[in-house]
Order: structure tokens, then C-alpha cells, then sequence
């Protein structure tokens, strides 16, 4: 996905009272919020229509698929003009289709049986966060879509709580490697550079002081990492994170740096057990 350096909104409202169908009673009488898996799904074909409308420039297949208040207010012309700034960035918005969207607050079913769904695809450098409404139960067709792309905090500097994930798994991985005189499944997990310069032969050679000594780090495992300062972020994107686990009678301290955001894949790793 290409950066986007703005927030858009688009909203579409459609009043229930002046542009419902007159049988909106009967459909209340029998409409229900739809389980978490059916609001998956419409989630991700909405998006997919769309992503796929702002790619083609073309609307007419998104707005068959509306519904029918929504349809007949806004013709495919009409949409293609209020997205012209999401066709002219060539936003490809067809990633979503690989992920799971996330709602950030619970589905609700209003009086007039509009099912709304509020949430955000994670993605990076930009987060995709969408404000979607349903009707015509029970097929649940589109009556109105709000899309809003704002900067991913994370893609810059990872949160305190993910360094912590990236440091555990780094030391489990290092320390299997270690216990089992192998590292081949460790050095496919690093970032190409330090994968390229280092085969899982020459990290073992490295390393052999730990497999001599028999030095079993998994008991690291269910111990969280002290930071001994912040991280840092130099200009080529590479990540430093530099810490220890309070063993006893050694403290185990590390050093790593990771590259390839938002990846994180480890560049360079220093342990030292004293």
C-alpha cells in the first residue's frame, strides 16, 4: 500500500424515515445483529468492491450491490467523483483482502434496522479505518460507507509492548538454536542482509561457547525483558533494542537491531550471559 499523507472522509447518510421501504416494520420484526462471522464477511466484500472500484475507476459493480435507498440517491458517476481523490492517489486498497478487519466497538441494530460496523484494518504505514451500515436484512446490502486512512503510529517506532515480542521470540529462537546445535530455522527468520552474510553454519561457529557450555536460555521463556534505555531508529531504518532478563547468578543481556519494517526482522544479534 502507498503512503498516504492525509485523512479523507466520505459519508453517506440515507435517512430511514423519508427514504425506507414501507416494509421496514416487517423487516424489524425479524432482524438481529449477525453473527461475528457473517459480519466479517460483508466487512470484507464491501471492501473488496471498493478497492476494486477506486482501482477500475469503474462503480457500476460496487453500486449494484448497494442498498436499494442508497442505490437510487447515488448514481456509479456520482461515487466515482466523491472517491476521485482515492483514484487519483491510486490508493490500492486491495491488500485488505489478505487481512482480517478488527471493530472497534460492538455491532449495533438500530429502531430502523440499520446494522452499523465500526472498525480498522492494522495495516502499515497507514491504518484503513471504515464506518459501515446495512440493510435489507437478511442479505444486509450497503446503505452507507465512511473510509478514513490515517498514519500507523507503529510503522515508525513499534510499541514498548511489540520491542518486548520481538525481544522474546528473538532469545526463544536463539536460544532452540543454541539447545539444539542447529541454526538453520533461526537464520531463516533474519532480515536478508544479515541472512545473506551469515550462513546458519558460520552463526553456529559464532555461538559455539553456548552449545559447549550447554547454556539452556529457554528458561528465559517466561521472563520479560528489561529495557536499559529507549529505542532508537537511525536514518536507515534500523532498530536497536538493547536490554537484560534478571537471571541469577548471571544476568543475561542482550543486543539486538532489527531491519525490514514493519516486519522487524532481526539485523544483528549480541547475548552475553555474565
Amino acid at each position: 500500500m502507498q503512503p498516504i499523507r492525509y485523512s479523507i472522509t466520505i459519508l453517506f447518510i440515507v435517512t430511514c424515515l423519508s427514504v425506507l421501504p414501507v416494509r421496514c416494520t416487517e423487516t424489524l420484526q425479524t432482524a438481529s445483529i449477525p453473527p461475528h462471522s457473517k459480519q466479517d464477511e460483508l466487512i470484507k466484500d464491501t471492501m473488496r468492491d471498493f478497492a476494486k472500484a477506486i482501482n477500475t475507476g469503474d462503480f457500476k459493480q460496487f453500486h449494484s450491490k448497494l442498498a436499494k435507498p442508497f442505490r437510487e440517491m447515488y448514481k456509479p458517476d456520482f461515487l466515482k467523483d466523491i472517491f476521485s481523490n482515492f483514484i487519483e492517489q491510486k490508493m490500492d486498497l486491495t491488500v485488505l483482502g489478505t487481512l482480517s478487519p478488527l471493530l472497534n466497538e460492538e455491532p449495533t441494530l438500530d429502531k430502523d434496522g440499520v446494522l452499523t460496523l465500526v472498525g480498522h484494518y492494522n495495516t502499515s504505514p497507514s491504518i484503513v479505518f471504515f464506518e459501515l451500515k446495512y440493510y435489507e436484512y437478511p442479505e444486509w446490502k450497503l446503505l452507507s460507507i465512511e473510509v478514513k486512512i490515517r498514519d500507523n503510529p507503529e510503522y515508525r517506532m513499534p510499541s514498548e509492548k511489540r520491542r518486548a515480542e520481538m525481544v522474546k521470540e528473538t532469545m526463544h529462537d536463539f536460544a532452540l538454536a543454541v539447545n539444539s546445535k542447529d541454526f538453520t530455522n533461526f537464520h531463516s527468520k533474519l532480515s536478508k542482509p544479515f541472512r545473506e552474510a551469515h550462513a546458519p553454519s558460520k552463526l553456529k561457529e559464532v555461538f559455539q561457547s553456548f552449545i559447549d557450555q550447554e547454556m539452556d536460555l529457554t528458561i528465559l521463556d517466561p521472563m520479560q525483558p528489561i529495557f536499559h534505555k529507549e529505542a532508537t531508529l537511525d536514518e536507515n531504518d534500523i532498530l536497536t533494542i538493547s536490554g537484560h532478563y534478571d537471571t541469577q547468578p548471571n544476568i543475561a543481556k542482550f543486543r539486538f537491531q532489527y531491519y525490514e519494517r514493519p516486519y522487524w526482522k532481526l539485523f544483528l544479534i549480541e547475548v552475553n550471559v555474565e
